[in-house]
This record gives structure tokens, sequence and C-alpha cells, in this order.
């Protein structure tokens, strides 16, 4: 379940596409007691089924060789798929237009995505901050929601082989209270992790794709 909450002020504000996953598990093969089983190895994924399967070269796994390979030639074309981690790991499907202008859009374009772009939350305080919000699930129950300072480790990798491009911490410190604040079951509603701008992100990656 997601928890939606929205502040006093009647502020429009657009929701991220969320694409999340749920993997699979088939039961083995059942075999006699004393009998040998063989079990096929998995097949290598070369190309991601779907947007969210890029999560894994965010966490030091494979790439997908079937994706194309990254040029830091100046001019070289590019797609930049934008992974962040909050509780579970979404794809945010940009338009391409925003700076700058290379971030994947969604769809079939996955297969022309060269970089993921991974942000995850590391570190967080708590400050003196708070902003009154309601429950949109709740009938508009009001709840208090803290803003948390909040470290963010910011990584870019290569779709094709997950080799590093960049490894780095950023910081982000509370200001004025979000449009919108979601949680999910586990989480706890009344704490917000303040994100990077859109702008600061752009100017991380910007260098890579020239």
């Amino acid at each position: 379940m997601i928890v939606q909450l929205r502040n006093g002020a009647a502020v429009a504000a657009s929701l991220l596409a969320l694409s999340t996953t749920a993997c699979g598990l088939s039961d083995g093969p059942v075999a006699d007691a004393g009998s040998e089983v063989s079990v096929s190895p998995t097949p290598e994924l070369t190309l991601p089924p779907e947007p969210v399967r890029l999560r894994r070269v965010c966490i030091d796994e494979p790439g997908f060789r079937g994706l194309p390979a990254y040029s830091a030639a100046k001019g070289a074309k590019h797609s930049v798929a934008y992974l962040y981690y909050d509780s579970i790991w979404h794809v945010q499907e940009s338009p391409p237009s925003d700076p700058p202008n290379v971030w994947y859009a969604g769809g079939d374009d996955v297969n022309n995505v060269d970089l993921v772009f991974c942000r995850e939350r590391v570190a967080a305080t708590a400050s003196a901050e708070t902003c009154a919000m309601n429950d949109s699930f709740e009938d508009g129950a009001p709840v208090t929601v803290v803003l948390y300072d909040t470290t963010w480790r910011i990584q870019i990798l290569e779709s094709r082989t997950g080799k590093s491009l960049l490894d780095r911490r950023m910081s982000t410190k509370a200001g004025e209270c979000p449009a919108t604040h979601l949680s999910y079951d586990e989480d706890d509603r009344t704490k917000h992790y303040v994100e990077p701008t859109d702008e600061a992100l752009a100017a991380i990656l910007t260098p890579f794709v020239r």
C-alpha cells in the first residue's frame, strides 16, 4: 500500500511514473529420494525485460551486454535511465526534453539505454523543519511530517558492462515543504527525506553526455 500525503496549500504537482516489478520464482523439479536432479542454469539476460531490471547495475551486478556501448566522444548519442531507491527501486521516466536532454522516457526505448544513473539514500538526520500535510488515503487526516537532511549515494554506470564512471555522495538540506510525500507500508509516513533537485542531478550527469 502506498500512502500519499499532500500539504495544506493546494499546490498542483505531477507524480512521477513509477515502474516496479516483482520477480516470480518457479518451483524446481521434484525427484524421488536418492535420485539426481539436473538443474538448468538461469539464462543470461542480454536485454532488460522491463526498465526496473536495470537496478541490478546499481547494486554491483553485471550489465546487459545487449545494450549499446557507452561512448565518451563529444556528440555521441546517449539515453540515460534514472533509478532511485526508496524502500524499493523505481525508474523515473523523465521527458527527454529535461536537461541535459538524454533521460530515458519510458517504453521500448530501454533497449537504447547506455548509462544508468542511480540514487540511493545512505544517511539522514532530522531537521527542525516540519510540514502540516493531509493523508489522501485516510479522508484527509492531518499528519505532521518532519523533513530530514539526507545524504545520497549517486552512481553513473555503463548499462552494458556495469562499469562505474562515478560514485559520489551528495547532501540535501531541509527547505520548503513538498507538494506531495509518498511512503510505503514499511516506511514511517512522518519522515520526508529531502531529495536533490533536478538541476543538481543534471549538473552531475552533464559532463558524461556532452
